[in-house]
């Protein structure tokens, strides 16, 4: 292939590694000139040095390969600006976010006893009926999830003439740990009377777990719920309970409703029983 690139001194002429250079290809990101069909062997333009030199700066700022994919589509400057512009208000959340967390790890080492700040008690649910929606999903889809499932729960609930009779609620895993990668989690409403199933909605008629509950009231955003979480675990151990069922969170004042982060107010609760108590697995074990 005369006059082209191979993929190696492609990437001594980039900074990209070879490995980088073959996904891009795979991917469709950075396609060879040509490919000898005989050998396999990548053959790239001079021109696509540049390119390869425009995806390795972006790729060092974090910019998805797919926001890269516009910028070398459209090769104009407004879509570059756009775009940069876009991952720059990303990059400020994420800053954000990680001097929070610097800032909680760092109330956590100067102050070991914050966990008990957080009131804990027990308070019984009775098994009230709900209509829910359930998925399985990875931790970082949960707001998505949560935005698709309460309106179509309202609507159901209104379609049907039923009224709900509490804060909307949601349930996570099996009490027994969690998955961010697979995790099992229901979207419900508490409602006056039992309503009927909607298969293409994925309404699922359902009961409250009747139970004690360990509770807690966590005021604030909800990224900011390790504390309370942790106080709930706290208490768990130190009052002997074992955890019988999914978690719990009832959103007593939050979105849409409420704009303000700060004043957002959930409460979290863990079903549990004494530890002398037979948990329901154990019940049911021969």
């Amino acid at each position: 292939m005369r006059n082209l690139l191979s993929i190696g001194t492609l990437s001594n002429a980039s900074h990209l590694s070879v490995k980088a250079l073959r996904r891009y290809h795979e991917l469709g990101l950075l396609v060879p000139a040509a490919v000898d069909a005989r050998t396999g062997y990548r053959g790239y333009s001079v021109s696509q040095i540049t390119e390869a030199r425009i995806i390795r700066r972006l790729r060092r700022l974090d910019v998805p390969l797919e926001d890269i994919a516009r910028i070398l589509r459209s090769g104009d400057a407004g879509t570059t600006a756009q775009v940069l512009g876009e991952h720059r208000a990303r990059m400020k959340l994420r800053l954000e976010e990680t001097e929070r967390i610097v800032s909680d790890l760092q109330r956590l080492v100067d102050e070991p006893g914050e966990l008990h700040r957080v009131l804990v008690h027990e308070r019984w649910q009775r098994a009230e009926p709900i209509v829910r929606i359930g998925t399985r999903t990875v931790w970082a889809d949960l707001p998505e999830f949560f935005d698709a499932a309460y309106p179509r729960l309202f609507a159901h609930v209104a379609r049907h003439g039923g009224q709900v009779v509490g804060p909307s609620g949601a349930s996570y895993g099996s009490g027994q740990g969690i998955d961010h990668d697979d995790i099992a989690v229901s979207a419900w409403l508490a409602v006056d009377v039992a309503l009927p199933a909607d298969p293409a909605a994925g309404v699922v008629p359902d009961r409250l777990p009747e139970t004690r509950l360990a509770v807690a009231l966590h005021v604030g955003a909800f990224e900011d719920m390790s504390a309370t979480y942790g106080a709930v675990g706290a208490w768990v151990a130190e009052h002997d309970r074992v955890v019988t069922g999914p978690l719990q969170e009832l959103y007593l004042a939050g979105p849409p409703g409420v704009t303000d982060p700060d004043a957002w107010r959930t409460e979290v609760g863990w079903p549990v029983a004494p530890a002398e108590d037979p948990t329901p697995d154990e019940r049911n074990r021969p």
